[in-house]
């Protein structure tokens, strides 16, 4: 067992604790079953350590899981340490996105040219799904996976949040100007919540700084009492999976990078008068 936190172990580990509650087994029976400590079986799940491929089969054998299914998680097991890794396939994606975020102490979500998706509206990410040719079942799936994100905001002990948004996304919107006044509100919302930081990046800034770059989240994970201090990783979104980044030399350039941004934002106070004025003018439009 090799106490590594990847990407990889957060997404192994949450696949395994939804196939163990499937079964309606506890932590206590999977670690009486293998001999195990419940500590080990709960740090596995929580992605706090990894399990070594014997473990993994073991709880795969465990859980009635045969076929490519089992096939897929022992190559996960085998891969997960590995600090950079890509994720293919919007299942996939989606799941380790979610497994990420709600490992999370801190999150701070760079994005230049659209709203964060955990701060999306319906109507907005259906406009952006739209955009993308994407099937309406598939924009369903979607966008109840928005709403799911954005409860990790609200829980008990949330992490702390700092969305960084461009300005060109606040006025140039894929939705009509009444969707986007429900955006703009929805950001002012979750602005109010102390947990949450909504920041404005103006246009002159963003040309000269790090976000020319694209998107990206900063997530520092929470760690057994041992490790306060939490383990960095960055995840970029595009149009056909998901790359994870916590090689120390890589995350270290986007802390940089956020520094860098952060000192070009708004203030909160700022970033919150400039979205509110564009919300009255969104509303005007849509007269």
């Amino acid at each position: 067992m090799t106490a590594f936190i990847a990407p990889r172990a957060v997404e192994l580990g949450s696949e395994l604790a939804d196939l163990r509650r499937r079964v309606g087994m506890t932590q206590t029976d999977v670690a009486a079953r293998l001999e195990r400590s419940h500590a080990a079986v709960s740090k596995w799940e929580r992605g706090k350590h990894l399990p070594s491929e014997a473990d993994t089969a073991s709880m795969l054998t465990l859980y009635g899981v045969t076929g490519e299914e089992h096939e897929r998680l022992l190559a996960m097991a085998r891969e997960a340490a590995d600090p950079n890794w890509v994720v293919p396939g919007l299942g996939r994606r989606v799941a380790a996105t979610i497994a990420s975020e709600k490992a999370a102490r801190r999150i701070v979500n760079v994005e230049p040219m659209l709203i964060p998706g955990m701060c999306q509206t319906d109507e907005y990410a259906r406009a952006v799904m739209g955009s993308l040719s994407v099937t309406r079942e598939r924009a369903d799936q979607l966008v109840a996976t928005r709403a799911r994100r954005r409860a990790v905001l609200t829980r008990n002990n949330p992490p702390e949040y700092v969305a960084i948004i461009g300005e060109f996304a606040l006025r140039y919107p894929p939705c009509d100007s009444t969707a986007m006044a429900e955006q703009l509100d929805l950001l002012l919302t979750l602005g109010d919540l102390p947990n949450v930081s909504i920041l404005v990046l103006p246009f002159a800034e963003c040309s000269s700084s790090a976000a020319v770059l694209g998107s990206f989240s900063l997530l520092v994970q929470r760690l057994p009492d041992s490790q306060p201090r939490g383990a960095p990783v960055v995840r970029q979104e595009n149009y056909r999976g998901t790359t994870a980044l916590s090689n120390r030399r890589d995350v270290r350039d986007y802390q940089t990078a956020v520094e860098e941004i952060l000192r070009k934002t708004m203030s909160a106070a700022g970033s919150r008068a400039f979205i509110a004025k564009l919300k009255k003018e969104m509303e005007r439009e849509s007269l």
